[in-house]
């Protein structure tokens, strides 16, 4: 009698948790274009993976080599017509394109981006 009276109270107590509400961080931009936007972009690229900002407002393009063994982060910016470019070059006149090159002529075909300094200047 004294374990039905536990036992019933027990299954009365149970109750849905409490949603949990998280910050909403602010979105990103890069030269007027979401960094979210540009990620989805990058993965939609042969062996891309995201997008990211480093502290000098610069686009890393984060992606896998040729072979898929090694992550190359590549650094990005825009020029004055508005145009996404690579700061360095990753290969040699005549050699095969990396990813990095497929994503900046996908970017440059799909968004406009602001030309102008980095963020944080």
């Amino acid at each position: 009698m004294l374990w039905d009276i536990f036992k019933s109270s027990s299954r009365n107590t149970k109750r849905a948790p409490a949603p949990v509400s998280r910050p909403v961080e602010p979105e990103e931009y890069f030269h007027g274009v979401p960094l979210s936007e540009l990620s989805d972009l990058a993965k939609t690229i042969n062996k891309g993976i995201r997008c990211s900002l480093d502290n000098s407002g610069f686009l890393i393009f984060h992606y896998w080599t040729n072979r898929g063994n090694i992550t190359v982060s590549a650094q990005n910016s825009v020029d004055e017509n508005g145009k996404l470019y690579k700061l360095f070059s990753y290969h040699y006149p005549g050699q095969n394109w990396c990813p990095l090159d497929d994503f900046i002529d996908k970017a440059n075909e799909t968004f406009t981006f602001t030309p102008g300094r980095p963020r944080n200047e």
